[in-house]
């Protein structure tokens, strides 16, 4: 299991508030339509579910990163595992060489040396490649900074000296993914400029959810559609969202969600067309 996001608890919270038969009865509301038909961006009862959410986010968010630190440090002590293998990758450093210790029958290094661990994000794929079971070993230093070719040549023979015998690896290190967005965006003009820009301080919302919700994929992670439109939805200003052509690389793709070759993405256009909503 994985935690909820804050937008998937908001919706759950006010989705329940609707059902609720005695809030229905003393707010008058109808359960067939939304919580955005009934109730203002601005209401006391949007803060207060808002708030609520927000606290059970937090409590969610850290319950779930203490089982997932239980789980790794479980994972950890088996050689092998994926969780093992990116717990090596990280451990990489350059310029050194492995040195076999009769007593535990491993490699290790002589010393230990965090200066030279260039590998801060990596993630582990298996898959079945020409009929050959593969792990895809994608490694990227800080900043989504891909290794370059002699670096990426001493971080595969590091893994391969490491690895269990037998095992084909495809190791990758590219440069991240470019994603052209077209959208439309139903904006509040009370808040929003026709060009997405605050109007308190210039900023542009839907920009920015957007590069927030591709920084906060977790490196290897998938782009889905449904979760950067509600990440888009929650900015400020905007009414509702239409998500159209998605192109990776240059090319279109229409689907719920796709991964990416590098394991990161950038969003190199965001094309937005602005739509004034006037009713809300």
């Amino acid at each position: 299991m994985t935690a909820r996001t804050f937008i998937e608890i908001l919706t759950a919270t006010r989705q329940g508030f609707i059902e609720n038969l005695t809030l229905q009865a003393v707010y008058g509301l109808d359960a067939a339509k939304t919580w955005d038909e009934q109730f203002s961006k601005t209401s006391f009862e949007g803060a207060l579910t808002y708030v609520f959410s927000y606290c059970i986010w937090i409590y969610e968010s850290i319950v779930f990163a203490k089982a997932d630190e239980i789980t790794a440090t479980i994972a950890l002590k088996h050689e092998f595992s994926i969780p093992w293998y990116t717990a090596i990758s990280k451990a990489f450093q350059l310029g050194d060489a492995l040195v076999y210790n009769d007593a535990t029958y491993r490699h290790d290094y002589a010393v230990i040396d965090a200066t030279k661990q260039i590998v801060k994000f990596t993630t582990i794929r298996q898959r079945q490649i020409t009929g050959v079971t593969k792990l895809q070993v994608f490694a990227t230093k800080a900043n989504k900074v891909a290794l370059t070719a002699d670096e990426l040549a001493a971080f595969s023979s590091y893994i391969t000296m490491q690895g269990a015998a037998g095992t084909h690896f495809q190791f990758i290190s590219l440069a991240p993914d470019q994603l052209v967005i077209n959208l439309t965006v139903y904006y509040d003009p009370q808040i929003l400029t026709s060009i997405g820009a605050k109007l308190s301080d210039g900023t542009k919302p839907v920009d920015l959810a957007v590069n927030d919700y591709l920084n906060a994929i977790k490196y290897g992670g998938a782009f889905n559609r449904t979760k950067c439109t509600d990440t888009i939805q929650a900015a400020a200003g905007v009414n509702d969202v239409v998500m159209g052509d998605v192109r990776l690389n240059g090319d279109l793709s229409n689907a719920r969600e796709f991964e990416s070759a590098s394991g990161f993405y950038n969003a190199q256009t965001i094309t937005v067309t602005y739509v004034p909503n006037y009713a809300n």
